[in-house]
């Protein structure tokens, strides 16, 4: 083997991992939209997540009882209606970095227990890989990150 190859094989080995999703670069436009994210505060961004839904044919059946930010709490934030099914929204706008997978296996005895046909879990940070299979496997979607300030249609 060369001195050049065996360098490269070297520095190949010792390269840092590559960044995880989140902290990778986004292009400049949608970062605008991600950094918007995290000026919402509780209720306003519920609203417009409500409002989002409604856009896209639901109906909003009721805002839930207590605030996501700054406290916990096992309901949905927002249930909605579409063709007489019935879904239930989580909205997490935490500033934690990613939201686990014990709310996802929460809300899908949620879910469960109100009869709900799926969900919704939105947040403005983002899901650990563990929320994600499991929510893969289950009736709910996420949505956090670029794929939420779309939803939000935030520029």
């Amino acid at each position: 083997m060369s001195a050049r190859r065996s360098h490269a094989r070297i520095l190949e080995e010792f390269s840092p991992p590559p960044p995880p999703p989140l902290l990778r670069r986004i292009p400049a436009a949608r970062a605008a939209s991600v950094a918007a994210l995290a000026q919402i505060e509780g209720r306003d961004f519920e609203r417009r997540v409500a409002e989002a839904f409604r856009r896209q044919g639901f109906r909003v059946t009721g805002f839930g009882a207590a605030s996501s930010c700054g406290g916990r709490h096992a309901g949905a934030d927002l249930g909605l209606v579409k063709n007489g099914e019935r879904f239930l929204v989580q909205c997490r706008c935490w500033r934690k970095l990613e939201v686990g997978v014990t709310l996802i296996r929460e809300f899908c005895g949620l879910l469960g227990v109100q009869g709900a046909r799926g969900g919704f879990v939105l947040t403005c940070g983002g899901f650990t890989p563990e929320a994600i299979e499991l929510a893969r496997r289950s009736r709910i979607r996420l949505y956090a990150g670029p794929r939420l300030a779309q939803l939000l249609e935030l520029r």
